[in-house]
């Protein structure tokens, strides 16, 4: 939404995930390059269909917890996917905690480093790599990488404090997911999915700190 209102919104193309995934077509990759900005919940693996555009990649990353409230409110809002995902649904519409204590081990699939997967791809062993060498490797991938707890000011100084036009920052998206009380156990449950997205957030937090 920011980019939008520097670019103008004819020059953006937002949610381009049905047009990539599972693999976009010689067409889409011409419709989408007619763009200034594209944006999209798509690995960066995908990067790759656009660079001949000259497109400059950035990527999001969010406290992992939000991040996945964020991701139970649109399963359970949305229709999305098929499949195991419909156990999954059932699930979380008892709760989050009800999901977490008896999911199967493919259906916490879903949710574990569900950002870390994408932002690193699946072109190299990020799993294996320090944290030092997977924020390094972040840095010489993307030509940002913003939090969302601090992008306001970085993309600030990236493109002038009013690029966009003065306006206060879109907040738009920032939504009051239904956030359940979780047991210990539960609680637990949720830190092993997300510990890899927890370190490298917070890797990323100090970074853009300094």
């Amino acid at each position: 939404d920011w980019f939008c209102q520097i670019f103008g919104a004819h020059n953006c193309r937002q949610h381009v995930e049905s047009l990539i995934l599972p693999a976009p077509s010689p067409q889409a990759v011409d419709y989408l390059l007619r763009f200034r900005v594209i944006s999209g919940h798509v690995p960066i693996d995908y990067f790759h269909y656009f660079a001949v555009g000259n497109f400059t990649p950035l990527t999001v990353v969010r406290d992992p917890v939000d991040q996945f409230f964020s991701h139970v409110n649109h399963i359970l809002t949305e229709d999305v996917g098929a499949g195991s995902l419909q156990g999954i649904r059932a699930k979380l519409r008892i709760s989050a905690g009800h999901f977490l204590e008896h999911a199967s081990g493919e259906e916490l699939a879903w949710f574990e480093s569900s950002q870390s997967k994408p932002i690193f791809g699946g072109r190299i062993d990020w799993r294996s790599m320090t944290l030092p060498d997977r924020v390094e490797w972040l840095g010489r991938t993307y030509a940002a990488i913003l939090t969302t707890e601090t992008m306001e000011r970085e993309l600030g100084w990236l493109f002038g404090a009013n690029g966009a036009g003065g306006e206060i920052f879109p907040k738009l998206n920032v939504k009051q997911y239904r956030r359940d009380l979780l047991t210990i156990r539960q609680e637990e449950i949720l830190d092993d999915l997300l510990r890899e997205d927890r370190m490298l957030h917070r890797a990323l937090v100090q970074l853009s700190d300094v």
